[in-house]
């Protein structure tokens, strides 16, 4: 082994440690990023998955739904109370069913998927099976039902309107029930039914006729209106006589079916019994616009990938003067900032070029290089031994100093 190689591998350990241990630092940032991008992403997929298999649904009053809002709780009481319960969100099975005896029929859209056209068609399945609709806060939608009950609207103060309600009525199911948790809107007959609209619960301080259900009693079948989704959601059955309420509403027929629209299951969105296409829903203007963007993205790409000039052609291998080489290293050094690899091949070219102009052997090590070094320069050996082995740079002008240290002792040693 000649003292080049020794000292190139292991003759600068002390230069030479902290660059390893600078390149392992890079390397597990480097590998850092990509465990924690790694992590955060199963913790994402971990996450997603309990939340959609923790609840099915969290859309309000669903009944797959185990949120506050939801309407769990409801469907679980009336089939504890024997009333077998049916839940569908297809219109046609709602339909069918909804005209078969015995069965209440409770429907809540909060969307207003509902066209008034299927909104009617409900209405007539439920008389024609002398059965009972139930509304829940359907607002201004009512009016698609029936034409004896219409939505009122009056100020209000929200914190007086959250004050329990008495039912003030003669529906025996509100009687039973007793006061439940206040609510703001209000439904009132608009006195065009055949039957007979029993209003019920308002505050003392609401207009005459005005109240948070509406029941109206036609021949052979009735329309209740129940206008807070609150009574019947998980959080709010357990307040006041909130579930009793519920219960009497609903528990008049052995069945219920509890109806959820959606808007892909509508009318409007099917052709002849399948669905639409969905190239119908594009606007006419949209194929003008997509063939305006052909000639702006073939000018996008022209402009992103155009050359200055054709493919310059060389001949191999190049052939690079060193002097090219030596500036191109030390311009990454210098972006890089990596003063300690720059040193060591500073530290390592001077050690090499020492050893040999002193003679030493094969077997010298970086140490007996600066003893020998500092023996015959006359310089304090402890001076050598920091600038050829511990001095470590931690700027930029330090490592400039420490050069220029080592160039000096270099120039002081004379060929042999």
């Amino acid at each position: 082994m000649s003292a080049g190689i020794d000292v190139a591998v292991r003759g600068t350990a002390r230069a030479a440690g902290p660059g390893r241990l600078r390149v392992l630092r890079t390397g597990a940032r480097s590998a850092t990023v990509w465990v924690v991008a790694a992590v955060a992403l199963l913790l994402v997929t971990i996450v997603g998955f309990l939340l959609s298999a923790g609840s099915a649904d969290s859309r309000p009053l669903h009944w797959d739904s185990s949120a506050p809002d939801g309407g769990r709780a409801i469907v679980e009481v009336l089939r504890d109370h024997g009333v077998e319960v049916t839940t569908t969100e297809s219109l046609t099975e709602a339909q069918t069913l909804a005209a078969e005896p015995g069965t209440t029929v409770l429907i809540h859209d909060p969307s207003g998927n509902l066209e008034p056209s299927t909104q009617s068609e409900f209405a007539q399945a439920a008389a024609d099976g002398e059965n009972s609709l139930v509304l829940v806060s359907p607002g201004l939608y009512v009016d698609g039902y029936t034409d004896g009950i219409t939505t009122a609207t009056q100020v209000t103060d929200a914190q007086n309107s959250a004050e329990p309600m008495p039912p003030d009525c003669e529906w025996e199911p509100a009687r039973r029930a007793g006061a439940v948790s206040g609510t703001a809107n209000r439904y009132a007959s608009t006195g065009l039914s055949e039957g007979r609209v029993t209003i019920c619960y308002h505050h003392p301080w609401d207009q005459a006729g005005y109240g948070a259900v509406a029941r109206e009693q036609l021949p052979g079948h009735d329309i209740t209106v129940l206008a807070d989704p609150h009574w019947l959601s998980n959080a709010g059955l357990d307040e006041q006589g909130n579930a009793a309420l519920a219960l009497g509403a609903l528990g008049g027929h052995e069945r219920v079916v509890y109806y959820y629209p959606q808007a892909s299951d509508q009318p409007w969105a099917q052709q002849d019994g399948r669905p639409a296409n969905p190239l119908a829903l594009v606007p006419t203007w949209f194929g003008v616009a997509f063939l305006w963007l052909i000639p702006l993205l073939a000018a996008l790409m022209l402009w992103r990938g155009r050359r200055l000039g054709p493919l310059a052609v060389e001949r191999l291998p190049v052939i690079v003067p060193p002097v090219e080489t030596v500036i191109g290293r030390a311009g990454i050094l210098q972006r890089s900032g990596a003063r300690e690899q720059a040193l060591h091949s500073l530290r390592t070219a001077a050690l090499l070029r020492l050893a040999r102009r002193l003679g030493l052997p094969p077997s010298a090590r970086a140490a007996d290089i600066c003893d020998a070094v500092a023996a015959h320069t006359g310089h304090d050996r402890a001076q050598v031994h920091r600038a050829f082995i511990e001095a470590v740079p931690t700027s930029d002008r330090q490592l400039v100093d420490i050069a220029t240290e080592i160039s000096n002792i270099e120039s002081e040693v004379s060929h042999p």
